[in-house]
């Protein structure tokens, strides 16, 4: 779990008060490292929790060759997949990870690059030739991403609320409609907050803001592709289906992986039947899965 967070404003430069507390809004889901980078009207802020390439992958990451900066969020199960389709077109890598796969595909293709993504990310990219900024979300919306347009020619971005309304511009006030929702529902829906000028970038949504404004798009639809896919799993057993997630589980990590479960056969067997499988085909000593297991006893 890592934290972004950034904004543009075309009326003034970054203020380093803002940037300050952003990041110290940001530390809890960064422990490792904290980073922040200004490009003109932009400031990009980034607190990591190291995963991938533990050792490199510095953020923001900003391309030596190109006009892109970054800062990310998420993990690209496909990445290695992705790196080498783009090296064999003669691209050059100067770190192991998956954020600058991100950055350079979408140097590569822009937004159109997002559905090749087999992931979970939200991230925030300057383009300072074009000064546009382009913040995009996963699919399913595994990773929060949060956004203010306080006033013509500012947005503010973050992972977080709280490091959103660390701008001064941005509206704190309550969103009661947002507020009836949660206490309905348990959860906010939609676009909307409980901050009256916060929002939320929908999953499998991106956004782009320049001078001209702000503008948005869909690179995926769930019930699309929940229709597509039904026919294929229809009539297939509980073993059936625990097969095929064991076929597909990610892993990617550099770093150890656990997992807490009760004690009942039926949330456990999953784990280590999935983890087993996956880890033994593997045969590349890259991950290792442990397991615990907690037991109550009734007084």
């Amino acid at each position: 779990m890592c934290g972004i967070a950034g904004y543009v404003d075309f009326n003034r430069r970054p203020d380093k008060r803002v940037m300050d507390g952003m990041v110290r809004a940001l530390s809890r889901r960064g422990p490792d490292a904290q980073g922040v980078l200004t490009e003109g009207p932009c400031a990009l802020v980034h607190a990591r929790l190291s995963i991938i390439d533990v050792a490199g992958s510095p953020q923001p990451m900003r391309l030596a060759d190109g006009d892109l900066s970054m800062v990310y969020n998420g993990e690209i199960y496909n990445y290695e997949a992705l790196r080498r389709e783009l090296q064999a077109q003669g691209v050059a890598f100067q770190t192991k990870g998956d954020t600058e796969v991100v950055l350079r595909w979408i140097a590569h293709e822009g937004p159109a690059a997002l559905p090749r993504f087999d992931a979970m990310f939200a991230f925030g990219i300057w383009d300072r030739r074009r000064e546009s900024l382009l913040l995009a979300r996963d699919a399913l919306g595994e990773k929060p991403l949060f956004y203010a347009t306080p006033a013509p020619g500012i947005l503010v971005f973050g992972s977080e609320i709280k490091a959103v309304v660390e701008h001064p511009a941005v509206d704190q006030g309550l969103n009661e409609d947002a507020l009836r929702q949660a206490l309905r529902f348990r959860a906010v829906y939609g676009p909307e907050s409980l901050h009256r000028g916060v929002r939320q970038l929908e999953p499998g949504t991106y956004l782009e803001f320049d001078r001209q404004g702000l503008r948005t798009g869909r690179f995926y639809d769930l019930i699309a592709e929940v229709e597509q896919v039904r026919p294929a799993y229809a009539g297939l057993s509980g073993s059936e289906l625990i097969a095929r997630g064991r076929d597909t589980l990610r892993f990617q990590q550099e770093i150890l992986i656990g997992a807490c479960s009760t004690g009942w056969t039926a949330a456990s067997a999953p784990w280590w039947a999935s983890g087993a499988a996956k880890l033994s085909s593997a045969g590349n000593g890259r991950c290792h899965l442990e397991l615990l297991t907690i037991h109550g006893v009734r007084r």
